[in-house]
């Protein structure tokens, strides 16, 4: 029997079967007898699409290929290559659910149960009638797509669920550049547009949200990572947010994904940052601010008969607080206070070590105002290298940088010898506190900065 005209032969000896409608399923038919695959093609293409494959090896090709519903095998499953058609299948965890239906020779029990065992859902023993074939396939080819529909349902909802539950703004673009998928992320960033962003055209949404320069170059990147298959990674920049009225800053990726319909699609992801590009400027012009304060506390330290002092402040919880500190002149301060100085430590932390342990409640009353972020001044003693019992006076200012964390610039005095340190304090208390002045300014408008970003 020649082949039928509703038949096309493709490469390698398979034929596919071309039919009006929607069909079934699509079954793949094994068989070495040329008629035996026009016959059973001829049989099940009102109702499914049909390919066919002459060998074990063919039919594994095609397989992978095209992912039939069904596997009909009209092999002997005598010769190794035979038998290794259902191992490959059954060894494959992306195959394995696959049905597969042997046709037999044989109703003999132990031929059947060798079927069985090699991996086979079915058997049908020949001769059988048309009506059987047909009625046979269509059993596990409805139990297939069940089974099919299912996973993919799961599959859906999984990937909704990581999806919905990711920190970042995620959509998928499909091969003819309509929007598929938004998670809740990228549909709070889409919300002002008018009539969602869901099943329409990407170049058109986007031209929505940017000016045309910019929306245009988007488009072209898209295009090319749909069209190549290379990732983009875009970088910072600022653009103007048609939508929100704003210059806005986003960071975004590009892949290539396949689309449940075999086709390629985009997937983006992207995470709007603009409160953290202007909080690390404003942080920056910060610092630069205190650099140049801790260069003028050093010239006024190489004159000064005082301890000038600046640094950061952290509340650890139980571990109390932790103060990094620096002395505007390191050799300066050696010579207003002699202390023991070992290897590694810093001028402020052995300061802070030659306190006496009696003191502690007078410095515990120091940390609370610096909790509170208000300024204090406190009186402690410390032992110099002589031994000596020493008094100083300190004047601390306090400013707070972020929770839980604050800016300290401090002036130490040594009152032991009396009233003549009141005399020196006030000789240079105007010119430290014009300098603090302008510190606490510039902090101030740092803070409220920071603040209108976020």
């Amino acid at each position: 029997m020649g082949q039928s005209a509703d038949t096309a032969t493709t490469p390698g000896g398979s034929s596919r079967h071309f039919a009006c409608g929607e069909m079934d399923g699509t079954v793949l038919f094994v068989g070495d007898d040329a008629d035996m695959r026009v016959n059973v093609t001829q049989l099940l293409s009102p109702r499914y699409e049909v390919r066919t494959a002459s060998s074990a090896t063919e039919a594994l090709n095609v397989i992978k290929e095209t992912r039939p519903d069904l596997v009909l095998t009209d092999l002997m499953l005598q010769e190794p290559e035979d038998f290794g058609l259902l191992r490959d299948i059954r060894s494959d965890p992306e195959l394995e659910t696959l049905s597969v239906i042997v046709l037999s020779a044989s109703s003999d029990k132990e031929a059947r149960a060798e079927g069985f065992e090699r991996g086979a859902d079915d058997l049908l023993v020949k001769p059988f009638s048309a009506r059987e074939l047909v009625a046979t396939v269509s059993a596990h080819v409805a139990v297939a797509r069940r089974h099919s529909e299912r996973t993919q349902r799961h599959q859906r909802e999984r990937v909704a669920s990581l999806l919905n539950n990711a920190p970042i703004g995620i959509f998928t673009v499909d091969a003819d550049r309509r929007i598929t998928d938004v998670n809740l992320v990228a549909m709070r960033s889409f919300e002002k547009v008018r009539g969602g962003v869901v099943g329409r055209d990407f170049d058109k949404i986007i031209h929505v949200l940017w000016e045309n320069e910019y929306a245009d170059e988007i488009v072209r990147v898209f295009r090319h990572t749909l069209e190549t298959g290379e990732p983009h990674a875009a970088p910072v920049r600022a653009e103007l947010r048609i939508d929100h009225g704003v210059a806005e800053y986003y960071e975004w990726r590009l892949d290539r994904i396949v689309q449940p319909d075999g086709r390629f699609g985009v997937v983006c992801y992207f995470r709007e940052i603009s409160a953290q590009v202007l909080a690390r400027a404003a942080i920056a012009e910060s610092e630069d601010q205190r650099r140049r304060a801790a260069e003028g506390l050093r010239a006024i330290a190489a004159r000064a008969r005082c301890l000038l002092w600046y640094g950061e402040v952290e509340d650890r919880g139980d571990r109390g607080l932790a103060w990094t500190v620096r002395v505007a002149d390191e050799e300066a301060a050696r010579r207003f206070l002699p202390i023991d100085l070992p290897p590694g430590h810093t001028f402020g932390r052995a300061l802070a070590e030659a306190r006496l342990p009696e003191d502690r409640a007078r410095l515990a009353w120091g940390d609370a105002e610096t909790r509170a972020g208000r300024s204090y001044r406190q009186e402690y003693r410390v032992r110099d290298t002589d031994g000596n019992i020493r008094w100083l006076a300190e004047d601390v200012q306090i400013e707070t940088i972020a929770p839980n964390r604050w800016y300290a610039v401090g002036i130490t005095l040594d009152v032991t010898e009396g009233k003549w340190a009141d005399v020196e304090r006030e000789k240079h208390l105007e010119e430290i506190e014009t300098l603090n002045h302008r510190l606490r300014r510039a902090m101030q408008e740092t803070h409220h900065r920071v603040k209108n970003n976020l």
